[in-house]
């Protein structure tokens, strides 16, 4: 008998669905409305002599007890058969054994014991009035599990070497680091550790926070095989029950979560910083299609939040895509009743955090997220504040902005709406308005499809629209890279620095423009020229970075931290392109075993060796300093 009959033998498969609606009998079947979509007939069938399930209405879907648990929990079948099996008290030995990746799990939940043991001893007291004084209650720090790193540097390191762990180990699950020195050192050093757990429970990193003037004020665990921030929503694991019913809240810091969380506030998830990525709007989309977002009410949040719904912009649209992608390919398991993402944005008040205004007054709270507005409702004056829409210019400029949303908005009334309010705001007719979004989508479907016609599936790029606001136009990674390059050029050689890495035109035009010049002259590179005419734009931009403000650095850190700045923006292009591969794939009705899929693989590879390269640049630069 497989592990899967195991589970079947112990489940009925009533019981199962019972818990996510009510089944009425119907003879020696069960029946309830359908829970995947909306129906006033109960056309969903329960069959328990043959543990089986069918909807003979709109979605026709149908199956087993792992296909269910699968499509309503939106769950691949890993988690699920993991899920079900420790619900029948099955241990899959088999699942893992020799696993890697649950030995650094191991690793994080015993150090997780190690530090909350800290914070109730005399040695978290500063840690603990530090908490009571955010007001953070004792329940909360159970429920979140905080706790306290000593300042000593090996404090951690002694505990779980004396489990037996190996120092090599510790430093690939992101816990100890090693110096140039050679000596080991503990990850985290007099500091509030917060644990980061996945949407599965799985505690995958830390983060901490400085209870005195220490800097930075937050560090987390360094990147591993598995944690990345930027694919974690910190509290989902214990928001998404909430969310299922009552939405997706995000705001940006481990506090606010926890204080909402204490007032009963049990859907908000934190962004840690990061704008939202793929992954995370991913993640979003499994619990629901509600989601707020409120930031902080500073220039600072305020730039987050639309950098936020730029970066993010084009991964909201993509899931949809694929979501439709996949119902339109009849995937029972893939299949989607919510497509559309519902974003709104609460503007908080001047001076207050969430934790800040949760405390002083719920209802208050309350009110901010009912009253929150839609992305576009947010958008439009947004842009008209950093703009001059009296001109044509700046008309143009947020026209080109919105076109995307409002072109991804599947319900022609409310898209008919959004051009109305476009046009009235910017005084355009909505005639022209129309017409000239027709003539843009269509320019940029041309792209997509006749510009790499000829070049195999996996090297093509979908061209979309992608929103970009206009503070987003100077990207600070994309100009310190190039500033590090026209200051310091000797370093360009072994940079790995290439055009297709940089974004914004102006930017990939000047690293194209630096390559092919030290391609031609590899002896050397004049300080100021680069064969550049100083009038052109292209000049006024070298103008600008040879002038940049750069931080101090070591001669010998120049080098490196060119390297690791090229790594991210590689990293960042290689992300890029495995999502719009990956929605190539999905629009394509070829066989997922044809080349395409083999670009997709190359390019997991690339991300995986680059950011291993790039940790190990930059613990190279740390230490030196």
């Amino acid at each position: 008998m497989t592990v899967i009959d195991d589970i079947k033998s112990r489940l009925d498969i009533v019981d199962v669905i019972s818990g996510y609606t009510s089944l009425s009998r119907a003879g020696q079947r069960y029946k309830a409305p359908c829970p995947f979509h909306q129906e006033k007939t109960a056309s969903f069938m329960v069959y328990p002599e043959r543990q089986s399930w069918h909807c003979y209405g709109a979605c026709s879907g149908g199956g087993d007890v792992f296909t269910f648990v699968m499509q309503i929990e939106n769950i691949d079948f890993a988690e699920t058969l993991e899920r079900l099996a420790q619900q029948v008290g099955i241990t899959l030995s088999e699942h893992n054994k020799n696993n890697p990746k649950k030995a650094l799990l191991d690793i994080n939940e015993g150090l997780n014991t190690f530090f909350k043991e800290l914070l109730l001893s005399n040695q978290g007291s500063e840690a603990r009035e530090y908490l009571f004084g955010r007001g953070i209650s004792e329940d909360s720090i159970a429920t979140f599990e905080l706790g306290y790193s000593p300042k000593d540097g090996t404090s951690s390191l002694k505990y779980l070497t004396n489990k037996g762990i190996d120092l090599a180990t510790l430093v690939e699950a992101g816990v100890v680091r090693k110096n140039n020195q050679g000596q080991y050192r503990d990850w985290f050093r007099g500091r509030l550790i917060i644990p980061i757990r996945n949407s599965k429970g799985e505690l995958c990193g830390f983060g901490s926070r400085s209870i005195d003037s220490t800097v930075p004020k937050y560090i987390n665990s360094s990147k591993t095989a598995i944690f990345d921030k930027g694919t974690i929503l910190f509290g989902l694991n214990l928001a998404k029950k909430s969310a299922r019913t009552d939405g997706l809240v995000i705001v940006e810091g481990y506090i606010d979560a926890i204080i909402a969380h204490q007032n009963q506030f049990t859907n908000v998830v934190a962004s840690m910083g990061t704008a939202l990525t793929f992954e995370q709007v991913s993640e979003v989309r499994k619990v629901t299609n509600k989601v707020v977002m409120a930031l902080d009410p500073d220039v600072a949040g305020q730039q987050a939040t639309l950098r936020s719904l730029a970066s993010s912009w084009d991964v909201f649209q993509k899931t949809v895509v694929a979501s439709r992608s996949k119902v339109r390919n009849q995937n029972p398991l893939l299949f989607n009743r919510q497509e559309d993402l519902e974003l709104q944005i609460a503007s908080l008040p001047d001076g207050l955090d969430p934790d800040e205004l949760i405390r002083r007054s719920p209802e208050e709270w309350t009110s901010l997220l009912t009253n929150a507005k839609p992305l576009f409702e947010y958008l439009l004056p947004a842009l008209a504040n950093q703009l001059d829409v009296s001109t044509p210019q700046g008309k143009s400029r947020v026209v080109e902005i919105l076109f995307p949303f409002i072109a991804s908005i599947s319900d022609p009334l409310q898209q008919d709406l959004y051009f109305q309010r476009l046009a009235n705001y910017l005084d355009i007719p909505e005639h022209t308005l129309k017409s000239n979004i027709h003539n843009f989508l269509d320019h940029n479907r041309r792209t997509s499809t006749t510009k790499y016609k000829d070049q195999p599936a996996s090297s093509q790029r979908i061209q979309t629209p992608m929103a970009t606001p206009p503070n987003v136009e100077r990207d600070p990674v994309e100009e310190y890279c190039l500033a590090l390059s026209v200051q310091f050029p000797e370093s360009i050689p072994n940079s790995g620095l290439a055009p297709e890495y940089f974004f914004l035109p102006g930017n990939r035009a000047l690293a194209d423009k630096l390559i092919e010049f030290y391609d031609d002259n590899s002896s050397h590179i004049p300080f100021k020229k680069f064969g550049i005419d100083e009038h052109s734009p292209l000049g006024e931009l070298l103008e600008q970075l040879l002038h940049k403000d750069l931080p101090p650095m070591d001669y010998r850190d120049r080098s490196s931290i060119l390297q690791n700045t090229v790594k991210r923006l590689e990293n960042r292009y290689l992300r890029d392109l495995k999502l719009k591969e990956g929605i190539l794939l999905e629009e394509s009705d070829t066989d997922l075993s044809m080349d395409p899929k083999i670009g997709i693989l190359t390019t997991n590879q690339r991300i995986k060796t680059n950011e291993t390269n790039r940790s190990w640049i930059g613990t190279i630069t740390q230490d030196r300093r």
